[in-house]
């Protein structure tokens, strides 16, 4: 069976808006948090747990619900059917094959060890459902916002909602993410025959430092102050 699998990590454009509500993303959104698999040695078939490092420090731990799924591959080839090929000796991924049993089996999972995310998602590509196919089991590749006990939050099956189409492409990817109204995502799931290049999710929410909000408090005071002087 031909695989094959990318590397760096790379984000075009940043400009979708996070919905008030659970949605699809199709673009990367700003200010992401960012992970790939550069760092892991080149060939590591492995279910896991690999714990992968974000840019800003925090882990993400990438599982496989099979042999058939890997972290950190490169310079080997997977094949995507009509979607093209990856092939490249420079680039690192995760991928997981297809199954026989509608996709459970060949799942891959990345968990937020350090809190959960408002949104996040991905460079990815994937072999279109193909039955007849004699290579994969293509089953209907499906992303999957999942709680701290592993309910299903949302999920979309990608070629009914948001379909990603490189036909006979070389190493093409396409943006796919799941954003909720608030940061409640534990773990996010992609369930398929396909390939991930890297992940983006929410960033850390600011927290004023306690000199700046007693700064704000004083200016706040102040202000209280003055308005009772007015009306005085």
């Amino acid at each position: 069976m031909i695989r094959t699998f990318f590397g760096p990590l790379w984000l075009a454009g940043a400009l979708t808006p996070i919905a008030a509500h659970a949605a699809l993303l199709v673009e990367p959104v700003g200010s992401s948090a960012q992970v790939g698999f550069d760092a892991h040695p080149v060939q590591e078939l492995t279910l896991g747990p690999v714990t992968l490092n974000a840019n800003d420090g925090r882990g993400v731990v990438f599982t496989a619900a099979q042999e058939f799924g890997a972290a950190g591959f490169s310079g080997l080839m997977y094949g995507l059917g009509s979607n093209g090929l990856w092939k490249s000796a420079d680039l690192s991924f995760a991928w997981a094959n297809g199954s026989n049993d509608g996709g459970a089996s060949s799942a891959m999972r990345f968990t937020f060890v350090d809190g959960p995310v408002s949104f996040v998602g991905g460079f990815m590509n994937y072999v279109p459902s193909q039955p007849d196919n004699i290579y994969y089991y293509a089953s209907d590749f499906v992303l999957k916002a999942l709680a701290q006990d592993g309910t299903v939050l949302e999920q979309y099956e990608l070629a009914k909602v948001a379909p990603i189409v490189t036909p006979d492409a070389l190493n093409a990817v396409a943006y796919r993410g799941i954003a909720r109204g608030t940061a409640d995502i534990y773990a996010f799931e992609i369930q398929g025959a396909g390939v991930v290049q890297s992940l983006t999710f929410s960033p850390l929410a600011v927290v004023p430092e306690p000199a700046n909000c007693a700064l704000m408090l004083a200016g706040l005071t102040a202000l209280a102050l003055a308005a009772r002087r007015r009306k005085s």
